[in-house]
Parts: structure tokens; C-alpha cells; sequence
């Protein structure tokens, strides 16, 4: 591998990925992410009418020929530490959940 040069560098369009980080349905980081891609394993969770009357929808939504029983499931969402992060009460309730998400992954900076 040789090391560009300044005599050697030319402008492009080119980006170099240095960090990543993520959690995503049915992964909890990056490498099992890739993982499910290159497998074709399926990420998004299918619900039975039952578990979903459970959880409180409605039965006319639930019977909807438009209502998608599947949702993308993110494990252990509710344990996000808004207080290690010292984040105000405020600005705990103006979160939206990938922000949140996003936070928990990154910590403080």
C-alpha cells in the first residue's frame, strides 16, 4: 500500500469511513448488522392478532386490510440512561427515539 503524497493526492469525490457505530432491529451493533445483510437474515418482527391486541391496538385498526402487523423492533430501547448523558427533564421528553438511540451509542462528547 503506499501513502498519498501531496504530489500524488487528487481531488475526488472519495470519503473515508473512519467510525461507525449503530443498533438496528435484530442487531445490537454493526458486525451483527452486516452480519443479517450479507445472510439475508430478516430483521423485522411479524406480530400475531393476539400479541397485538395485547399490546393495546385496536381491534377495527388490527383488522384493517391496510395495517401492517410487523414493526422494526430495537432490543433493550427502554434502557436508555438520559441521566448519563445529563440531559435535562425538558429535554428528555423532546427526544425522538433515534435521537435518543443515537446518544446511547455515542455517550457524552
Amino acid at each position: 500500500m503506499s501513502i498519498p503524497t501531496s504530489s500524488t493526492f487528487t481531488k475526488s469525490s472519495e470519503i473515508a469511513i473512519i467510525g461507525l457505530a449503530g443498533r438496528f432491529p435484530g442487531s445490537k451493533n454493526i458486525d451483527e448488522f452486516w452480519n443479517n445483510l450479507q445472510n439475508g437474515i430478516e430483521s423485522i418482527s411479524f406480530f400475531s392478532d393476539e400479541e397485538l391486541l395485547a399490546a393495546g391496538i385496536d381491534e377495527e385498526l388490527l383488522n384493517s386490510q391496510n395495517y401492517v402487523k410487523a414493526h422494526a423492533v430495537i432490543e433493550d430501547a427502554e434502557l436508555f440512561d438520559a441521566s448519563f448523558l445529563d440531559l435535562i427533564l425538558e429535554k428528555q421528553k423532546s427526544l425522538t427515539p433515534s435521537t435518543a438511540f443515537f446518544w446511547s451509542v455515542h455517550g457524552k462528547h
